[in-house]
């Protein structure tokens, strides 16, 4: 049986030089997650937080920052232009901030959505490969192709069950469940639309059908 680690007090040279590499390697985890373009569309699709949300957020931040910065110039005695603008750059940076974090989902979020997909009585494929693509499309058409392990459901028993959950989706020939998601141009920033799809389709449906019809697996696609 290995010997449990631990943590000896170290000399204070060896301390220093033991922080300055952690230092270095939290740096460089830093510098990896920022050039996996992937790893940041997971993290602004599990945000909740729609790119249309994000851009309404910010636009009534920076009204906000206008209007106390006119308040606070006419409040002033002398008509402060400097103390107006100090503030407005305040609020601005502020709201900024704020909006930054918001659409990016926290590691604990993000272990959240994997214990959940861990969690399902079938195997579900493709589920972050498909967060992790850009949403550069104003358009988009996801599909799950369900693997039955015996014999699958009527096709039209699970056609009315799928559109009574969600009238955009229909079946196809081969009975996959599909979707056409129509994107604005301001919410083209995140993946938010598939997960909020594939987690309705997946615990509204398939779950409940699994019980009856079960399932191997579950495969989502994203096409264009």
């Amino acid at each position: 049986m290995a010997a449990t680690p631990v943590r000896p007090d170290l000399d204070p040279a060896l301390a220093r030089l033991a922080e300055k590499g952690a230092r270095q390697l939290a740096a460089s985890r830093h510098t990896a997650a920022a050039a996996n373009p992937g790893e940041e569309n997971i993290r602004r699709a599990l945000s909740g937080l729609s790119g249309r949300q994000a851009l309404a957020i910010l636009g009534g931040g920076l009204a906000l920052a206008g209007v106390l910065s006119a308040i606070v110039f006419a409040v002033t005695q002398s008509g402060s232009a400097t103390a107006a603008v100090a503030v407005a750059a305040g609020i601005s940076v502020l709201v900024f901030i704020v909006v930054r974090a918001a659409i990016k989902a926290s590691p604990t979020r993000i272990a959240k959505e994997r214990l959940w997909v861990a969690a399902l009585p079938f195997t579900l494929e493709g589920y972050f490969e498909t967060l992790a693509r850009n949403p550069d499309a104003l358009w988009m058409t996801l599909s799950l192709t369900p693997a039955w392990q015996n014999a699958p459901p009527d096709p039209a028993l699970l056609a009315s069950i799928v559109a009574a959950v969600d009238a955009r989706t229909g079946i196809t020939e081969d009975m996959d469940i599909t979707v056409k998601l129509e994107c604005s141009d301001e919410s083209v920033i995140s993946n938010t639309d598939v997960v909020s799809w594939t987690r309705t389709m997946v615990t509204r449906v398939l779950v409940p059908l699994h019980t009856t019809c079960p399932l191997t697996k579950v495969r989502l696609k994203r096409t264009q």
